[in-house]
């Protein structure tokens, strides 16, 4: 493996350890929600997938595709992909 090669992989995974962490802090959160340890708050911040968004809601991403079919969920398109702004996440996921 080349100097290039190593150093490509280990910012690759940097960037999976970050997105890791972020990810167990999530549910760490979602875990003292259920539990009644504290009331909910913004538990995501900048934007999520489809398939984030399914896995936190625990739904398929089909589900998730389709609400946002019937407007009740907003997506911004970053080149191909479909995200969703925290901000909506949120609102989704903690209805009132």
């Amino acid at each position: 493996m080349t100097k290039e090669q190593i150093a490509k992989n280990q910012m690759a995974l940097e960037s999976l350890s970050k997105r890791f962490d972020g990810m167990v802090a999530n549910i760490n959160e979602l875990t003292r929600i259920i539990e009644g340890q504290e009331p909910a708050k913004s538990i995501v911040s900048g934007a999520l997938t489809v398939a984030e968004v399914a896995r936190l809601a625990n739904c398929s991403p089909m589900t998730i595709k389709k609400d946002i079919d019937r407007g009740l969920l907003k997506v911004v398109h970053i080149a191909d992909r479909k995200k969703i702004p925290a901000k909506e996440a949120n609102a989704y996921l903690n209805p009132k």
